[in-house]
C-alpha cells in the first residue's frame, strides 16, 4: 500500500476547479482525488482520503496557509495527472501488534442498519441525523444538549465498531468529538446527504488482522467523500 500527501500547487490557486475545492465543494474534492487513479478507469475505489489544512500541518515560515491538504491511503500508487497537484508518496505497511496502544484521529459518517418491519431486508440510518431527529421528537430544543446527545451517539457507535475491527477503547471519556458537519452533494441527477464528525483519542489493538483491515479499507460510510481514513501514531 501507499501513503500520500497531496498538496495544491500555489500557481493553480485561481484555476476554476481548484477554486471549487477551496470552497469546500465535496463533489469537486471527490473528483480531484479520484483522478489520481484514473489510469485504471474500470477499477473500483481502492483508496481512502482525509482532508486537512496546511496551516495545521506544515511548519512553514511563510507562504499561503489554511489551504486544503489531503492524505491518501491506497492500494495503487497515485499518479499526478496535472501540475496543479504536488503528490508525495511513500510505502505504507504499518506494523500492528496485539496490545499496541495508539493515538488516533478519524472522520466518520456513522451509519447503522435496521431491519424493516415485515420485510427481510434492512435500511441504513445516519446515526447523527437520527439522534437529532429523536431529540426534537422528545421536545428537546437546546442546541448544546442535542449536540451532546449526538456526540455520545457517535462515540458509542465507534466503540461498538471495535468488535468488528479489532480495537478496544479503555476510556470512553478520552474520545474527543469535533467538527460536526452536514453535507449535501448534487451528483448528476442524484442528491447525496450525510453527516460527518471527527473523533480522536487513544485505543488498544486486540486483533491486528482486523485492525489492519480498518487501516486499509476504512470505517463507516461515505468513504468516497473523505470519511473513514484513520490516522494513527504510537501512544
Amino acid at each position: 500500500m501507499y501513503f500520500s500527501r497531496v498538496r495544491i500547487n500555489p500557481e493553480a490557486y485561481m484555476d476554476y476547479k481548484i477554486l471549487k475545492v477551496f470552497q469546500g465543494n465535496m463533489y469537486s474534492i471527490h473528483q480531484l482525488i479520484w483522478q489520481l487513479f484514473s489510469n485504471q478507469p474500470a477499477a473500483k475505489r481502492d483508496f481512502l482520503f482525509r482532508q486537512e489544512y496546511e496551516y495545521e500541518q506544515l511548519e512553514t515560515p511563510r507562504g499561503p496557509k489554511g489551504i486544503p491538504i489531503f492524505y491518501v491511503v491506497s492500494e495503487r500508487q497515485p499518479l499526478p495527472f496535472t501540475d496543479e497537484l504536488i503528490v508525495d508518496v511513500k510505502d505504507y505497511n504499518p506494523k500492528i501488534i496485539r496490545g499496541m496502544e495508539l493515538d488516533f484521529k478519524v472522520r466518520v459518517n456513522p451509519v447503522i442498519a435496521r431491519l424493516i418491519s415485515g420485510k427481510n431486508h434492512s435500511s441504513k440510518h445516519d446515526v447523527l441525523m437520527e439522534t437529532k431527529r429523536l431529540a426534537k421528537q422528545q421536545g428537546i430544543t437546546d442546541k448544546f444538549i442535542i449536540q451532546t446527545m449526538m456526540n455520545d451517539a457517535a462515540i458509542k457507535w465507534f466503540i461498538r465498531k471495535g468488535e468488528q475491527f479489532g480495537y478496544n477503547i479503555e476510556n470512553k471519556n478520552s474520545i474527543e468529538v469535533s467538527s460536526y458537519l452536514q453535507h449535501r452533494i448534487r451528483k448528476k441527477n442524484a442528491k447525496i446527504q450525510f453527516s460527518s464528525v471527527d473523533l480522536s483519542g487513544a485505543l488498544k489493538v486486540i486483533e491486528p488482522t482486523s485492525f489492519f483491515e480498518l487501516l486499509s479499507n476504512g470505517i463507516g460510510h461515505s468513504r468516497s467523500f473523505g470519511c473513514g481514513m484513520m490516522m494513527i501514531k504510537r501512544h
